[in-house]
């Protein structure tokens, strides 16, 4: 005897309608279109913490240079000012900071006595095949916040490559001024200069620190170029120059007010992030990043703070003095 079974629909499967694939399709993108933002958060607060903890780095390293030397490191020699502080060589605070952040070949190998364009300190362009490497052609994570372009350099093709940085110290609140920057340590307008944790061509201790060093800003974050000329001196850590290792108070934190710059510096003067303008008689640069609302900052006690873009003016220029009196500052 035969069974006869019927399937169900007439053994025929029924597909999805074009209708139902573009709602499925619809929903996808709907969800993707609500996690995409909470990825990327995801990833620049994994950003924002690793550049915290690079200036926890920095500042641990400041200190334990200021407790063998018994001083805070220079912060530039400013060109042909460098005889002025006793050192007669042109440099910065980067490189004495070698044996601090756990670069000991760079330490040893780095020539105190020779400017930051000499080999070994740097490849001299025509010389650009030297053995071994320059000190400055080096990158290690530690100089960059992952939030902006790790590894971004001046080019080897340049007369002086090296390489740039995003962490630089806080030169207080002035500006340069080309004919005579060091003596007076030149503010803004010509108000009164009330210390900085970075001088040019002078060295402090922290106990000239009389702020506090929980109240005085140390170090910083700029954003670099991306171009690789010699020209834009932001980030330039190396050069003595305008202010390549440092940053100044006069704009607040990633402030829409462009950087100002020497004739033929300025390469961004249209970038909203680093915008920059040419001004022939001072020059000065803000803390930039590209975190969101704000810039990390290393405080002279070695810990790390967040300052939102918002910040007043007067509280930013007042975090960066060391001796102007402000011991409770509002925040």
């Amino acid at each position: 005897m035969t069974n006869n079974v019927k399937l169900g629909g007439g053994g025929k499967r029924r597909g999805f309608t074009l209708v139902e694939l573009l709602v499925v399709i619809a929903i996808i993108g709907i969800l993707i279109g609500l996690l995409l933002p909470a990825v990327q958060a995801a990833r620049e607060a994994a950003r924002r913490m690793q550049c915290t903890n690079n200036l926890k780095q920095w500042g641990l390293a400041v200190h334990n240079y200021s407790d063998i030397n018994k001083k805070l490191p220079i912060g530039a020699t400013m060109g042909d000012s460098a005889s002025r502080c006793g050192i007669g060589i042109r440099c910065t605070w980067y490189p004495r900071m070698y044996a601090f952040i756990e670069q000991a070949a760079l330490a040893s190998q780095y020539d105190f006595g020779k400017h930051f364009y000499q080999y070994p300190n740097n490849q001299e362009g025509a010389n650009a095949n030297r053995d071994p490497i320059a000190c400055e052609s080096a990158k290690p994570d530690m100089f960059y916040c992952p939030s902006d372009k790790p590894g971004n350099e001046i080019a080897k093709s340049e007369t002086y490559g090296r390489a740039r940085a995003n962490y630089v110290g806080c030169f207080g609140y002035r500006a340069n001024f080309h004919a005579d920057e060091v003596p007076s340590q030149h503010t803004h307008l010509y108000t009164k200069f009330d210390g900085a944790m970075f001088y040019l061509s002078k060295c402090i201790g922290l106990e000239s620190v009389t702020d506090g060093t929980s109240n005085t800003l140390m170090i910083s974050e700029v954003l670099l170029t991306d171009d690789t000329k010699d020209a834009d001196k932001r980030g330039d850590v190396y050069n003595d120059e305008r202010m390549g290792s440092g940053f100044s108070t006069i704009l607040t934190p990633n402030s829409t007010s462009p950087d100002a710059m020497y004739t033929g510096t300025c390469l961004d003067e249209d970038e909203p992030r680093r915008p920059c303008v040419v001004v022939d008689a001072v020059e000065y640069t803000a803390a930039r990043s590209n975190h969101s609302g704000g810039v990390n900052a290393a405080m002279g006690d070695g810990s790390v703070r967040f300052f939102s873009d918002t910040i007043n003016a007067d509280t930013w220029k007042a975090l960066s003095t060391t001796k102007g009196g402000e011991t409770n500052i509002d925040l």
